[in-house]
């Protein structure tokens, strides 16, 4: 072979590592409208409420019926079918007697066990965790508030977290708020209103962020302070501020931030969350309490589609909700563009993302509308996610990768290169 046709063909595998490709997945349907409700009699599936969670093959999910009147949660262990938790019209555990009205964004989970937010009796909140096929109690409005003062709580974010047997949530007693941490012997407070503000001089902390995350005893909360102000703080590495309003944005010459999404996540020391700036978003990664590193912001090439860029991440042009999650070193997210373009994304630590699924992509036999992704979404390799088909099915699915982590097949395909290349020389 000619040295022009070993260049041509060395060319050639490149441009293949080049164009940006699906990630390989592999989808099975967990539950969709019109399946009948585990515990409900004959009832059907109406809806879904936020995104499921996943963990060890587990799927975490709050879904609706009656007209999304009535509400329960539910998971999948390994694969043998729907589990019910607990649903509105059940007793609430250490409740009165008292049933459940209501449950907030959908569970987390972290390998067989469950935590939860419930309502009832009008104003009545709680904490829950399921554990061992028994749901209890962990926190309820009326107890006392550790490090309150001797107050009590009067409200709970709808959003908390687990990791193993720790239960991380957000607290109201009086007029303060708090981040707290239920390890299965007691509740205790982590951080609270009227704590200094780490980097920030004398200022205090006003409110917290509805949903904290952990991972073992690493612990992440977005935090707010006077003349609005807000940052992403951790224990990871000593009680830090990761990023805030009086911080710039890396990557992003000359900008500062203007705000953060109100949940981020944490797997080990990692963490993924979202910032805005001067009418910018974008997601941002930290190793280990490092400085974060931007993975993708609006106006970036979308990888995967030709031609367009990213106009916002997460459902829709709000930043309020949790719309991306990282485990281990892999940040997966939901991003938007122009022309109601959506697609869930995938990066291994600070890499370029890579796109798994898109709106327009076939899936169980028609093609995708919308996608919900967020909360305990991916726990590597595993990703759960809400769907809406163009037939009108709307459902939760499950995905194990089958593919090599974002980066692998660019690797391979050099390596391939270079060796060809090589024998052909020897030859």
């Amino acid at each position: 072979m000619s040295r022009n046709r070993q260049f041509l063909v060395s060319m050639g595998l490149l441009a293949l590592v080049a164009v940006p490709a699906h990630a390989q997945y592999t989808f099975t349907r967990i539950a969709k409208v019109g399946d009948t409700v585990p515990g409900a009699g004959v009832a059907t599936f109406s809806g879904f409420v936020g995104t499921p969670s996943v963990s060890s093959g587990n799927i975490a999910l709050l879904g609706a019926w009656s007209g999304n009147s009535e509400q329960g949660i539910f998971a999948n262990f390994g694969g043998g079918g729907l589990t019910d938790i607990a649903k509105t019209g059940d007793l609430v555990p250490s409740g009165g007697g008292s049933a459940f009205t209501g449950f907030g964004r959908a569970p987390g989970i972290s390998g067989n066990t469950l935590s939860l937010f419930g309502t009832w009796a009008g104003t009545e909140q709680g904490i829950f965790k399921y554990s061992g096929g028994t749901l209890n109690n962990v926190v309820k409005t009326g107890d006392l508030a550790p490090s309150g003062g001797g107050a009590t709580f009067s409200a709970f974010g709808d959003g908390p977290n687990v990791s193993g047997s720790n239960i991380a949530f957000r607290g109201t007693f009086g007029v303060n708020q708090g981040i707290f941490v239920n390890g299965g012997g007691g509740t205790s407070n982590f951080v609270k209103t009227g704590d200094l503000v780490p980097g920030a001089g004398a200022a205090t902390f006003t409110t917290f962020g509805a949903a904290p995350g952990i991972s073992n005893s690493n612990i992440v909360f977005t935090g707010n302070w006077a003349g609005s102000n807000q940052g992403i703080f951790t224990n990871v590495g000593g009680f830090t501020s990761l990023a805030s309003t009086v911080s710039a944005v890396p990557g992003v010459g000359g900008s500062t931030f203007t705000g953060f999404g109100a949940t981020p996540t944490i797997s080990g020391s990692n963490i993924a969350f979202l910032g805005t700036w001067a009418s910018a978003q974008g997601i941002f990664f930290s190793s280990g309490g490092g400085a974060p590193t931007l993975l993708a912001k609006t106006g970036d090439a979308v990888p995967g589609v030709g031609g367009a860029t990213f106009a916002s991440f997460g459902a829709g042009s709000s930043i309020g909700g949790n719309n991306m999650v990282v485990s281990g070193s892999n940040v997966a997210f939901i991003g938007t563009w122009s022309g109601g373009g959506q697609g869930l994304f995938i990066s291994s630590g600070a890499g370029s993302p890579t796109l798994v699924l898109k709106n327009g992509d076939t899936l169980f036999g028609s093609t995708i509308v919308s996608l919900g992704f967020g909360g305990g979404g991916l726990e590597n390799p595993q990703l759960a996610f809400r769907y809406t088909l163009a037939n009108g099915e709307t459902g939760i699915a499950a995905s194990l990768a089958t593919a090599p982590e974002p980066g692998t097949l660019a690797l391979g395909l050099l390596g391939l290169s270079g060796l060809f290349l090589r024998r052909r020389k020897q030859a």
